[in-house]
């Protein structure tokens, strides 16, 4: 699997030098009159909304080889992206109430309802408006899903027959590219050639509601309507049910690991989606203030270009260890390891239990 090392720079990072530039709300949105009309009139509910320093992230990429794709992330983050979506004007329905069904239980509402709290107070969400929807809004269901134990709020993109989803076509948005175990292990391999049997530790940092953070554009914020409990809000921020989230959200991250690699000159980092993760000398450690803990040397220096770019997040979501649960694997870089938990395996063999059932037939 690793016979044919390569210079273990992250495949994200990389990707970012040759992928094709997010694209600009296409003219045709604009002829869409309506749904101008009610974003003009309603300034307040359409609002850009990040976090993220933007004229010090557009400064540290000066240098990147691929400016086209910089200067779209920059103009996303300032005006909001377009999901390389085509909505159809003309033939979908200019307004579309599918909300779908109310919540299951009163366990699931009361969750939506606190939840929904929480994304006004962020921003993400705005303030409740009216329970009418205006010329040009779509309302698409919002879901309390379980998973592991916790419910987790869910915008249902691809419900019914004209869904946000199937306004964007999957050719737009292939080829994401994201480090996996594979490429954390041509890293250490590539370490291990180079300076022996030390001991090490890995890490992993864990930005706060990654694609959250990624400002929409706002003829796509009125399409992103949630109507919890009778009361309709305008969503503005990319969220994980958009098809065309991830490739919006992994551009940015891939263009934050080229920083940390070529910029900041810390080596090996890796990028899955949300999850940033590396290796690190054990004795290696530097104190981080805002958390008033030690980290690996490379994670507190992660952790501190985090805060110059404005990416949030949080000190339960900050681990390091000897050995360490990376992307749902148990990596461990002194054995040189790669297993799946005792969690994991029962999980994996009680879906293949459910799936192989004797004498019944799968369609390919």
């Amino acid at each position: 699997m690793w016979d044919d090392l390569d210079l273990g720079i992250s495949r994200a990072a990389l990707w970012t030098e040759s992928m094709v530039s997010i694209p600009e709300t296409s003219s045709e949105e604009y002829d869409n009159a309506e749904a101008i009309q009610t974003i003009l009139n309603n300034p307040d509910i359409f609002k850009i909304v990040t976090p993220i320093n933007i004229p010090h992230f557009c400064e540290l990429l000066i240098e990147h080889p691929n400016q086209p794709l910089v200067e779209s992330i920059c103009n996303g983050l300032t005006n909001g992206f377009w999901p390389f979506a085509n909505t159809h004007y003309g033939s979908y329905p200019l307004t579309l109430d599918d909300s779908g069904p109310p919540p299951k239980t009163d366990e699931h509402a009361a969750f939506l309802q606190e939840q929904t709290k929480i994304e006004i107070d962020a921003g993400h969400y705005s303030q409740p408006f009216r329970t009418k929807l205006l010329p040009g809004m779509c309302s698409t269901p919002v879901l309390a899903v379980p998973r592991k134990g916790k419910l987790h709020l869910c915008n249902h993109h691809s419900y019914g027959t004209y869904s946000l989803n199937s306004m964007i076509k999957w050719d737009d948005i292939v080829g994401v590219k994201l480090d996996g175990i594979h490429e954390l292990g041509e890293s250490l391999h590539l370490y291990r050639q180079t300076f022996g049997d030390r001991r090490l530790v890995v890490f992993r940092s864990d930005m706060k509601a990654a694609y959250q953070q990624m400002p929409l554009a706002y003829l796509w914020q009125i399409k992103q309507i949630i109507t919890i409990n009778g009361q309709s809000h305008v969503n503005r921020c990319a969220c994980f049910s958009c098809h065309g989230s991830q490739y919006i959200f992994m551009a940015f991250m891939g263009l934050v690991v080229w920083i940390v690699t070529y910029i900041k000159l810390i080596d090996h980092l890796k990028d899955y989606v949300d999850d940033s993760y590396s290796f690190e000398i054990k004795s290696n450690m530097l104190y981080y203030k805002p958390y008033n803990r030690s980290f690996p040397t490379k994670q507190t220096h992660l952790l501190l270009l985090w805060d110059e770019l404005g990416i949030p997040h949080t000190n339960d979501k900050q681990e390091f260890g000897s050995i360490l649960s990376i992307i749902g694997f148990l990596v461990d870089p002194n054995a040189m390891t790669v297993t799946m938990s005792a969690e994991s395996r029962a999980d994996l063999v009680s879906l293949i239990r459910i799936f192989s059932v004797r004498g019944k037939q799968r369609n390919p």
